[in-house]
């Protein structure tokens, strides 16, 4: 069903809207305007509005909408909407999501997918349902080994010493995550791997072998920094002028 003109008037009004601006827009916005149709139009614009719509229009079209567009916005929706398919869709979206995910729908499946987006997630993963599929994902992207419960950190180290037994798959892992050369094996940090950790991430230059630390190779490290602070730390003393003179 078509919006009408006055909820048409609304929806322009608040599609630039802010937390603040809705905190005080939303005593004004006429109940009528609110329906099911009007819903979905502001959280397909913003989903974290879905925060002022009334709990009576929080459908599970509306929620499931709200979280396509704002992982987030999770947090605002009713309990008994929460289902592992909409929190899958959350986490897909912004794997920050996980923290508003009720810890029984934390499922290996929600839980894969936010720690394939970024690998800090696992943090909010209660122990009990860290798997080493789930633990092994996390530190192939930016995960932290702290975060890793006693009982599962022998099999998950095995996990990723087979992640890295050849060339082949350190450089596909590398490819994904520069920053996991600091898992492939001094015997297989060949100049073709650090090169291609390079190209991922800057920052991975620390875990590159001395012998290895070319002026090409270092420049390559400058070229892909994405960081405030310069792996210029990491380059040879001796090669540092070089390598400051042809990084751009």
């Amino acid at each position: 069903m078509a919006l009408n003109k006055e909820q048409e008037k609304w929806l322009e009004k608040v599609s630039g809207y802010y937390v603040d601006d809705w905190k005080k827009a939303r005593k004004k916005i006429p109940a009528e305007v609110f329906t099911e149709e009007f819903c979905l139009a502001v959280v397909r614009q913003n989903g974290w509005a879905l925060e002022f719509l009334p709990d009576a229009q929080k459908t599970e079209a509306v929620c499931l909408a709200a979280v396509q567009q704002h992982g987030g916005a999770l947090a605002d929706v009713p309990d008994a909407l929460k289902t592992e398919a909409l929190c899958l869709t959350a986490v897909q979206q912004d794997y920050l999501a996980l923290m508003q995910v009720p810890d029984a729908l934390k499922t290996e499946a929600v839980c894969l997918v936010s720690v394939r987006k970024n690998g800090t997630a696992l943090q909010y993963i209660p122990d009990a349902q860290k798997t080493e599929a789930v633990c092994l994902a996390s530190l192939l992207n930016y995960g932290s080994e702290k975060d890793i419960p006693e009982n599962l950190k022998a099999s998950v180290d095995a996990a990723l010493k087979n992640a890295f037994s050849t060339e082949e798959l350190c450089l596909a892992e590398v490819q994904k995550n520069g920053m996991s050369l600091k898992y492939v094996p001094e015997e297989l940090k060949t100049e073709a791997v650090c090169f291609a950790a390079m190209k991922h991430d800057g920052w991975a230059l620390q875990f590159v072998p001395e012998n290895l630390k070319t002026v090409d190779l270092c420049v390559e490290a400058m070229r892909h920094n994405y960081y405030r602070d310069s792996p210029m730390k990491y380059v040879p003393e001796g090669l540092q002028e070089e390598v400051r003179s042809k990084r751009y």
